[in-house]
């Protein structure tokens, strides 16, 4: 019989605390009853459920002691990027810059609405996240440049285990999110994905940061999915 839930060794080892999450997106009080047996047997200390936005399923979750942290919204591109500046991938020099980038961007951030997470480690873990990808747990890591200097970098993601291609971290100096950095990021990282074969792109954007969802828009990607994400923590 198959678990239904799975560990998250990075999320551990980050937290320092024992994560899990929710395999299936739809809990009712029996399927919530089998992952608390779960957890208690591997000592979870908080579980992570995605799930959709369902009346029923919201209600069971809710009931079996899942509190919503976040809505987030897909966003699709599909068909020719939007001509923009190049992007180049990522360079080893760059490494110091991005770290430091990933400190100073404010992030609309699901551990940041957890009072169960330090808000002192939250960006510490989009520091981390970043310095992760660099190091090749993304696919590509690309940078834009103004006036020969970075001015801020994503990260792609190629397809896996029934996830389809995906950016995954958009940051970008602050006295540069005016101009065209970000949609050259955008169109960027959407051509590196499709030079691969990839013809639909993904990206997820918090319900509460607008801001990003306007400008992810003006680009062509068009809203495709909206999820819930909710936390569970074991005494």
């Amino acid at each position: 019989m198959s678990a239904p839930a799975e560990l998250l060794p990075w999320d551990t080892e980050f937290w320092g605390l024992r994560i899990g999450r929710v395999l299936s997106e739809r809990l009712d009080a029996r399927a919530a009853a089998a992952v608390d047996r779960w957890a208690a047997a591997e000592g979870v200390e908080c579980m992570y459920l995605h799930t959709h936005d369902e009346p029923e399923a919201l209600a069971a979750a809710q009931d079996a002691g899942y509190r919503l942290v976040e809505s987030r919204l897909t966003l699709t591109h599909e068909g020719e990027p939007q001509q923009t500046a190049d992007v180049r991938p990522h360079r080893a020099e760059d490494l110091a810059w991005i770290s430091d980038l990933a400190r100073r961007t404010r992030y609309v951030s699901r551990f940041g609405f957890d009072p169960g997470f330090p808000d002192a480690r939250v960006v510490d873990y989009y520091e981390a996240w970043a310095v992760r990808s660099c190091e090749g747990w993304a696919d590509a890591v690309l940078v834009a440049e103004e006036e020969g200097r970075p001015a801020g970098y994503i990260t792609c993601h190629l397809p896996e285990a029934g996830v389809a291609a995906r950016f995954g971290i958009i940051a970008v100096e602050e006295a540069l999110r005016g101009g065209e950095a970000a949609g050259a990021l955008l169109m960027g990282g959407v051509r590196w994905l499709q030079a691969r074969g990839m013809r639909t792109v993904s990206v997820e954007v918090a319900a509460r940061n607008v801001r990003t969802q306007r400008y992810v828009q003006r680009h062509g990607f068009r809203t495709s999915d909206f999820r819930l994400y909710l936390h569970k923590w074991y005494a």
